[in-house]
């Protein structure tokens, strides 16, 4: 027997209610970097760099941070979070919020040296090019690519990394799903950690960012999402 619409009507907008009223728990790390005044650096950044031409440009104009490394193939520069909080626990979820534009970069095709990596604890790693018109993952590190994903090379583009894991992953740009993969190999240094810039000795770039933003956070309440879906069922019958 279906319902009545009034009461299915009421009955889901009171669902919605409660997944909207529902106590907004705490983020379990919270670390944004938006570029008005500041270098990375100076908002709870480690910078890891080196520049023995002393080439290395950035500036801060506009609310957008610009690292242009064209003038010499011995610059790299990252800035990189360290947390154990990024060793997740059940129920929690890291996010990766990033909003970049890649203007040049040089290197093979789909292989870029801009980069955001994220690595965990046992330093398995997911590193992204991030290319002119594209953004890129590379699982088995040689080869054809894994996963790619074609993006407008005439404007900056959000993008999001999810995963309750650390395990496995999902990445979106401007909303819309690009692709899905795995950690994989051994990444050197510190874990687990995120980070972001000019990733590769070698190569050249330049890249302007206008924020990045890492969050551990709690999932959504389980009950009320069930709840959301027994009641959206009924409606449909």
């Amino acid at each position: 027997m279906s319902c009545k619409p009034r009461t299915v009507r009421a009955a889901l907008a009171v669902g919605c209610w409660l997944l909207i009223a529902q106590p907004a728990l705490p983020e379990q790390f919270y670390l944004r970097y938006d570029a008005d005044e500041t270098f990375p650096e100076q908002e709870g950044w480690t910078r890891y760099w080196d520049d023995p031409d002393g080439e290395l440009v950035r500036t801060i104009e506009d609310g957008i941070f610009r690292l242009d490394t064209r003038g010499s193939s011995a610059i790299f520069d990252l800035y990189r979070v360290f947390s154990d909080a990024f060793d997740l626990d059940a129920g929690e979820r890291l996010e990766v919020t990033w909003r970049m534009q890649t203007l040049e970069t040089s290197g093979s095709y789909g292989r870029s040296d801009v980069a955001l990596a994220i690595v965990n604890k046992d330093h398995a790693a997911v590193r992204f090019h991030l290319g002119r018109d594209f953004v890129s993952e590379d699982e088995e590190l040689g080869g054809e690519l894994e996963h790619f994903y074609n993006v407008d090379p005439t404007m900056p583009h959000i993008f999001e990394f999810v995963t309750d894991d650390m395990s496995d992953y999902e990445l979106f740009v401007d909303g819309d799903f690009a692709f899905r993969g795995l950690f994989h190999g051994y990444a050197w240094h510190q874990a687990p950690r995120v980070s972001f810039g000019d990733a590769i000795t070698g190569r050249t770039s330049l890249s302007e960012w206008d924020y990045v933003e890492v969050a551990v956070v709690p999932e959504p309440s389980g009950a009320v999402l069930l709840t959301l879906a027994f009641l959206a069922r009924r409606h449909a019958s």
